[in-house]
């Protein structure tokens, strides 16, 4: 219910103050929700008054309603208590004003054909209408776009994730709205950190931008990264300080062991970029004498790696530098023959 784009709110004769207290409650809910899934939150709302009892002051369907519809907003509009609701009455909602079905339905099962001839006509009116509406209330995020399926279907799992998960205390909506907050919070802060870590890895793709940045200053620049999202959305956390700084622990420390992971791959790439580099310079200062000694060296070093990683890196120098010193000797040959 909370993320779906058409609602209808069925009240009993007249809408009450409890009814208000409830939609007011249920509007914040709903905007929590929204904000934490990116999407709007109540897009159409319908007030259905069932068993309505003056309709020679409000006459029954869509036009009575939306007159009483008017009336309620006055009066919301004259109590401080119902703020939150103003906008979702004026801008997004309408009223249908439903007759009493009728005795016999009343002391029957219910069936169709017990039903008064007035209730069924303003039924089958009510059910076209919300028919007629339903393409305008296609779910968007708050962006204003229309939701695929798929998309629809994505946010609905993560929203059942989230309210299965032992760890959230949803006793009541307000601790709904904040545990789904804290949520989103710290998978927003998590993949902030996934798109930072993969610029690093850019930045880093070949041996030469790798010489640029050491193995120290790079786990310095995911520490510092790390600290300085830890520190931006704890200040985003709703509810209790002491779960949430268990929250927040448990966030930095599944931060601390990717980053583990991803400088012992960066520390290795940073050797095989020494080597490399070392190699290029043998090869292109040394000549042919210094490129012989560099292939030397790296077939001598590749023979007792312990990796094939290392000895396919390895061969690729390798042959990039007999490559070189063939080219130099066939240059030189051709400025012998010449002179």
């Amino acid at each position: 219910m909370l993320l779906s784009s058409y609602l209808i709110y069925n009240v009993d004769k007249q809408v009450k103050e409890t009814d208000l207290e409830y939609l007011e409650m249920f509007v914040h809910v709903a905007e929590g929700v929204g904000t934490s899934f990116s999407l709007q939150s109540i897009q159409c709302l319908d007030l259905l008054v069932r068993d309505w009892f003056y309709p020679n002051q409000f006459g029954f369907g869509v036009k009575g309603g939306q007159d009483y519809l008017q009336d309620t907003i006055t009066k919301v509009e004259d109590c401080s208590k119902y703020q939150n609701i103003l906008q979702t009455l004026r801008m997004r909602s309408r009223c249908y004003l439903m007759p009493f079905p009728g005795n016999k339905v009343a002391m029957g099962e219910g069936a169709v054909k017990d039903m008064d001839e007035d209730f069924k006509d303003c039924l089958k009116s009510y059910i076209n209408s919300m028919l007629g509406s339903v393409q305008q209330c296609v779910k968007k995020d708050m962006q204003n776009r229309q939701l695929t399926c798929e998309q629809l279907a994505g946010k609905i799992k993560k929203f059942t994730e989230i309210m299965k998960n032992a760890r959230y205390d949803l006793s009541s909506p307000l601790k709904l709205v904040m545990a789904l907050n804290n949520h989103m919070t710290l998978e927003r802060a998590w993949e902030k950190y996934q798109r930072f870590k993969e610029e690093q890895e850019t930045n880093t793709g070949t041996f030469i931008k790798t010489l640029k940045r050491t193995t120290k200053e790079m786990k310095v620049l995911m520490e510092e990264k790390i600290n300085e999202l830890v520190e931006q959305y704890s200040s985003r956390l709703q509810g209790d300080p002491r779960s949430n700084k268990v929250l927040l622990t448990e966030l930095k420390a599944k931060m601390n062991t990717d980053t583990h992971g991803f400088l012992e791959r960066y520390t290795w790439q940073y050797k095989m970029s020494m080597l490399k580099a070392g190699v290029a310079i043998g090869a292109t200062g040394v000549g042919l004498a210094g490129g012989v000694v560099a292939c030397g060296v790296g077939a001598s070093v590749a023979s007792t790696a312990g990796t094939a990683a290392f000895k396919a890196d390895m061969m690729t120098a390798v042959t990039a530098v007999g490559s070189a010193a063939f080219n130099l000797l066939r240059a030189s040959v051709g400025a012998v023959r010449h002179f």
